[in-house]
């Protein structure tokens, strides 16, 4: 098998030129070759059915026929290709959405490219999305008085996951501080640090991320 063989294809979906435009440059690269670029959802639909990429890497809210109508399209007709929905902000029924229709990840489009490319790079290896900074802790971990060293590590504390868990079911910090038998001032740093460590920026990703890994 040759180097272009091994490949991962691509065909890239968004209705703003800067956005398409920086997903070109981001997978300029020689471990991808991107067969094709569209503006909406009508355009990408027949290219995917005919070219079949690896990867289908489309923005949701494109207007008239969606990235998710594509999804949606692409798992009616059983394509061999895995759709990456990218969006300025996922609802709960936006990720049921997904996950029907057999999205392979949703993601946010304030995320770090890197973090973009390494996605791409698990789907088309035939892996799943999943929030891993998300996923509770293997083992206990140790506590630490260095605030900021903890910012670093991948995955959240025990502490953390837990109250995580409780303010994804909605809980107010009073609750959860009496749950846990903390002051609301130590709830309020936990979920600092939780939104820092998995960049979600409010309770309602949190919830969804967390049900996405159960």
């Amino acid at each position: 098998m040759t180097g272009a063989d091994m490949r991962t294809t691509l065909i890239l979906a968004d209705d703003h030129p800067l956005m398409l435009d920086a997903l070109e440059r981001l997978f300029a690269a020689p471990a991808y070759a991107i067969l094709a670029t569209c503006r909406s959802g009508a355009a990408a639909m027949p290219l995917i059915e005919d070219m079949v990429p690896r990867v289908s890497l489309l923005d949701v809210n494109m207007p008239g026929f969606s990235g998710l109508d594509v999804l949606k399209t692409v798992a009616r007709k059983r394509l061999h290709t895995r759709v990456i929905l990218l969006t300025g902000s996922i609802t709960g029924a936006l990720f049921s959405d997904a996950m029907k229709y057999g999205c392979w990840a949703l993601l946010l489009k304030d995320g770090s490219p890197e973090d973009l490319r390494a996605t791409v790079d698990a789907v088309a290896a035939s892996e799943h999305w999943s929030p891993a900074r998300l996923r509770p802790p293997s083992r206990p971990q140790p506590p630490s008085n260095d605030f900021e060293a903890d910012l670093e590590a991948d995955a959240l504390t025990a502490k953390e996951y837990e109250v995580a868990r409780l303010a994804s079911r909605g809980l107010p910090n009073k609750a959860i501080a009496q749950e846990m038998d903390v002051s609301e001032g130590t709830v309020k740093i936990h979920l600092n640090r939780i939104f820092r460590k998995t960049r979600l920026r409010n309770r309602t990703e949190l919830a969804i991320s967390l049900h996405h890994v159960r």
